[in-house]
């Protein structure tokens, strides 16, 4: 299976990316100067130990060049790793916005159209707590904690589109939120928690004097919108749910909260089949403590193998099935295709690992949307690289600022063990070849992108002379072309991306929609004219 993985990698290179010049598949456009430090919430903090307010930033990267005034775009959103802990005081070489490889995977995002960011998220635990009851407690509530950021995230994203003018020129119906490591927990928390009683219904997430390690009148509740000691709600009023999570190397603390529902998004995952931090399939949580040691915190989590076996036992995740097309059509990159066909194999694969102490399970090697990393000894995040030099100034300063006693030499021995790539851009980013190509097309038909690139003509409005009128309006919109063009057929798309309203065979240059039943809010009208696709966004008030 090794020999396999290196191959993949290697072809990867040799192929390349499709020419075919197809937004959101081919790097096509520029990568604009970020917009660093962006504020997108304001939480409280344990890390002071004083509980004060902390602002929650993120890093924005848009395409230039990408005709943003015409085209609304989906953006991901990326969460580090770092162990809820800053970079350093966690020990290690990563865990913060800046980490190589979630830059690398945003700015390939964004030379294909995408908007995406680099987020960080409130930290804070006692990985050295002596009783495991005290290390699992703070654990969760970091996870929880971090979840309540996410949620804060997409409600800031609508935000920003409904009292801001848009001016990421995002579509909010298409968020993608995607977590490497300990991000992928958040990911999780935010996908799968809902509510302070599936807290409640694992005994393992009791205190031994029987009280739950999540108290509503502390922390508030999964999506924060509930004031609470630790928690200040934000941009209460908008949607927080989101298209679809991907997970890269993390898990979920509790698979009952993977429950099927219709706001739980389509999910994916990247996982190591060695990883021994986070359980590739189900088993226990360690959390590294330095020097390559680790404590173990959580049993029972699932990663990304068992996270899927879970939803497809719910009736998998239909949206995404064209994705799994072997050939895939040829504007996706080959590579795209010949994953697929590797895919197949690994899970025709079955395989004996812990799930607990002295418990052994089999299940199968690979899933539908699973790219499983596999390799014949212990490996986490074959995607991560730092430059040495750089790593160590950065200890020698946060020794020097903290009194502290990182020693550098004994990280990098600890990553040696578990990464081969840790001083190796050009490795590690083979690796990224590997998950992008196998993002694209999930991507793509998961989020419903070929109804923003068709195969006709996006055309700007002034083109049609494009008339809406009210906007905003109450009851009804009346939708106007210039004389001489012709309406062909209406589309109403809310902002989740649902479709609410389809005319066809209109054939005339003025058109009325009935508000009927539509809740309040924000609607996108898609036009079909002669000339191409008109998009133009309405509210309902």
């Amino acid at each position: 299976m090794q020999r396999i993985l290196t191959l993949c990698l290697c072809m990867c290179v040799a192929w390349g990316l499709s020419a075919q010049d197809t937004r959101f598949i081919d790097e096509i456009f520029e990568v604009g100067e970020p917009e660093l430090g962006v504020t997108y919430g304001t939480n409280i903090s344990i890390l002071t130990g004083d509980a004060l307010p902390l602002e929650l930033k993120m890093d924005i990267y848009q395409p230039e060049g990408d005709g943003a005034d015409d085209v609304e775009r989906p953006v991901v959103c990326i969460f580090h790793t770092g162990n809820f802990l800053p970079q350093f005081v966690n020990r290690g070489a990563y865990g913060s916005r800046l980490d190589s490889a979630n830059v690398e995977i945003i700015r390939r995002l964004v030379r294909r159209g995408y908007v995406a960011a680099s987020v960080s998220y409130r930290q804070g635990w006692l990985p050295t707590a002596l009783d495991q009851e005290t290390r699992l407690g703070t654990l969760l509530q970091a996870a929880y904690r971090g979840g309540q950021d996410a949620h804060t995230l997409a409600r800031y994203l609508r935000f920003t589109v409904d009292q801001q003018d848009n001016p990421y020129n995002i579509d909010t119906s298409r968020i993608v939120f995607m977590g490497t490591g300990t991000g992928g927990y958040v990911v999780h928390t935010h996908a799968f928690l809902d509510r302070n009683e599936e807290i409640g219904e694992n005994i393992q997430f009791y205190t031994s004097t029987g009280d739950t390690l999540i108290q509503g009148d502390t922390l508030g509740d999964p999506q924060g919108v509930r004031p609470a000691l630790i928690n200040i709600p934000n941009w209460v009023g908008y949607s927080s749910d989101v298209a679809m999570a991907i997970n890269v190397g993390g898990a979920c603390g509790d698979p009952n909260w993977i429950e099927g529902q219709d706001h739980e998004p389509l999910y994916m995952g990247f996982h190591s089949y060695t990883d021994d931090l986070a359980p590739f399939y189900e088993g226990q949580v360690g959390v590294p403590i330095g020097g390559g040691n680790f404590l173990p915190v959580i049993t029972g989590a699932r990663g990304s193998n068992g996270v899927l076996e879970i939803i497809d036992d719910q009736g998998g995740q239909p949206e995404l099935d064209d994705a799994l097309a072997n050939p895939l059509p040829s504007m996706f990159p080959a590579l795209s295709s010949e994953l697929n066909t590797l895919n197949e194999d690994y899970k025709m694969q079955e395989v004996v690992s812990p799930v607990a102490n002295d418990v052994m399970d089999t299940f199968q090697l690979s899933r539908d949307h699973l790219w499983p990393f596999v390799y014949n000894r212990t490996i986490i995040a074959p995607y991560n690289w730092f430059d040495e030099a750089t790593f160590r100034a950065g200890v020698d300063a946060f020794n020097a600022a903290t009194m502290g006693n990182l020693d550098a030499d004994v990280v990098i021995a600890a990553e040696e063990q578990s990464n081969p790539n840790w001083d190796d851009p050009v490795e590690a980013q083979k690796t990224i070849d590997t998950m992008i190509a196998y993002m694209l097309p999930r991507l793509w038909y998961g989020l419903d992108l070929d109804a923003i690139v068709s195969t006709e003509d996006l055309v700007d409005a002034a083109t049609v002379g494009l008339e809406v009128y009210p906007n905003p309006a109450s009851d009804f919109v009346r939708i106007e072309l210039a004389e001489g063009y012709k309406i062909r057929e209406i589309a109403l798309i809310d902002m989740m991306g649902r479709l609410t309203g389809n005319w066809t065979g209109i054939d005339q240059s003025s058109f009325r929609i009935d508000r009927g039943t539509l809740v309040r809010g924000y609607y996108n009208v898609r036009l079909r004219t002669d000339e191409g696709i008109v998009t133009q966004r309405v509210l309902f008030e």
